[in-house]
């Protein structure tokens, strides 16, 4: 007897979603700095504990802790493209690749190579220091450590995805067909590449 095919039944609609979902990994940031981190001009995220995951990593807007003032200042520079009165919280903004964290003193080796001393770094710092040369010195203040989350390639979302947030890193499935990003890049909004 020959081997029996495989039936061909129709994929269901909810077993099709089932197969589109994907386990994101999400880390909760007050605003206005999620906003910063997620339209580019906030690269370094501090942290009082480590992690070892790299990677893929999504942006949550837990609440608002900052200066409107601050917001404006930094809206100045156009990398924004919302204000201070309809910026997402409780919601999923975009996400960006969590390159490396480092500590403190290693930022501090790579702000050095970066000025020309000392001429050579680890390979590891040496490639955090090709993705943050772009950022001018005062974006260099919001890296305070202990650990410094290096955070690069931002894309917010059309449409922030609501969402409960919770403290460290943590997991939601997130359906990957319906996320639909901006037609939007940073640029390098602060000039001059750092050494060159």
């Amino acid at each position: 007897m020959p081997p029996k095919r495989p039936s061909r039944k129709p994929v269901s609609s909810s077993t099709a979603r089932k197969q589109s979902l994907t386990t994101a990994t999400i880390l909760s940031i007050r605003q206005p700095f999620a906003d910063f981190v997620i339209f580019g001009s906030k690269w370094c995220e501090n942290r009082s504990w480590n992690t070892t995951y790299r990677g893929e990593l999504y942006i949550h807007a837990s609440t608002w802790d900052g200066s409107v003032s601050e917001y404006r200042e930094r809206d100045q520079h156009k990398v924004y493209a919302r204000s201070p009165s309809d910026t997402a919280i409780g919601a999923i903004l975009g996400k960006v690749t969590l390159l490396d964290v480092l500590t403190r003193n290693e930022l501090v080796q790579v702000s050095r190579f970066l000025d020309g001393r000392p001429a050579h770094v680890a390979e590891r710092l040496r490639r955090v220091a090709k993705f943050i040369r772009w950022y001018s010195d005062d974006t260099w203040n919001y890296a305070a450590g202990p650990f410094c989350y290096i955070l690069v390639n931002p894309k917010p979302f059309v449409a922030p995805i609501p969402a409960k947030g919770k403290l460290r890193l943590w997991t939601m499935d997130v359906n990957l067909a319906a996320l639909k990003f901006r037609d939007w890049k940073p640029g390098h909004p602060y000039g001059k590449e750092r050494g060159t």
